[in-house]
């Protein structure tokens, strides 16, 4: 089945988790950022404004927010007053943050944070998001157990908290597929390509083995199609051309091994398919805004 392919390569990060509480008469302006959201409704009703269009919030929904858009979080009845979180649904490394708009009676009280996660270390499963998603668990209560047990783990970690993290927003994820795949289907932008074995094909190509030296004939020849027909097909499904989704796995990848060992910069570079260190590093400035050497210091000094 389409999902149990996904989970058999879903990899997950998840980041600090604050509470957010939106009093009467008020509303949140949840600014843009890089990366994908969650936020869980633990009370109250209320509604997401995004672009013009409106979403019912109410207790048990999950919203998943696209990066890089803004959108507003309010009661039902609209609110006067408004506060820019900017950065207050991030926290700082240990312990909770709460963030209160307004005063007054609590309208609703939600649990926001990121995550990521990727299909092969590769793909973002929500990549090409471009509008928030709302999926409404107010009949499972095991959503609200994720959500709670998270801001446990959180506020008194201990040893494995981080992979405690990750098991648990794992729980929450498969939950929220369950909702959105229905056997081969799935609503997701990218994910139904996974349903054309001949796609899937191409993509666990250039996931198993980004430093391999593929080309568009190389995994369009994996995929059986011709160049022009997996060329189109590809660029539909996922947005972009094979090559330019290999060469981010490849980035990612190489990102990965400077946070996680002491191979030099040459050596990473090697290892992810880059024919010198001077084209993975101009490659890396312009996806991370810094060198290897910078991102290395910056990853072990966080």
């Amino acid at each position: 089945m389409l999902l149990d392919r996904l989970l058999g390569s879903l990899r997950v990060e998840v980041a600090p988790f604050a509470v957010c509480d939106v009093r009467r008469g008020w509303r949140v302006l949840m600014p843009p950022d890089g990366h994908v959201s969650l936020h869980f409704v633990v009370r109250g009703e209320g509604r997401l404004l995004d672009d013009g269009h409106q979403h019912r919030l109410r207790e048990g929904s999950v919203i998943v927010a696209a990066p890089g858009r803004a959108y507003r979080v309010e009661p039902p009845e609209g609110a006067i007053d408004e506060l820019d979180a900017a950065a207050d649904c991030s926290l700082p490394e240990h312990g909770l943050k709460r963030l209160v708009a307004g005063a007054g009676e609590s309208a609703l009280l939600m649990v926001c944070g990121a995550v990521r996660a990727t299909y092969g270390g590769g793909l973002s499963l929500f990549d090409g998001l471009r509008e928030p998603l709302v999926v409404d668990f107010h009949d499972d209560p095991r959503m609200r157990a994720v959500f709670e047990s998270l801001l446990a783990e959180q506020a008194a970690r201990g040893p494995g908290s981080q992979a405690m993290l990750r098991a648990l927003m794992m729980q929450g994820l498969v939950a929220i597929l369950r909702r959105l795949c229905d056997g081969a289907t799935c609503s997701l932008p990218w994910l139904a390509a996974l349903g054309d074995e001949r796609l899937a094909r191409a993509l666990d190509v250039m996931l198993d083995a980004p430093e391999q030296p593929h080309t568009l004939e190389s995994v369009a020849k994996a995929a059986g199609m011709s160049r022009s027909a997996f060329s189109e097909r590809f660029g539909q499904a996922f947005g972009r051309s094979a090559m330019e989704l290999l060469r981010e796995v490849r980035l990612d990848r190489g990102a990965e091994l400077l946070r996680a060992t002491e191979l030099s910069v040459q050596a990473v570079a090697e290892k992810v398919g880059f024919s010198s260190r001077s084209h993975f590093s101009r490659a890396f400035r312009g996806k991370y805004g810094v060198d290897p050497a910078g991102f290395r210091a910056a990853a072990r000094d966080g």
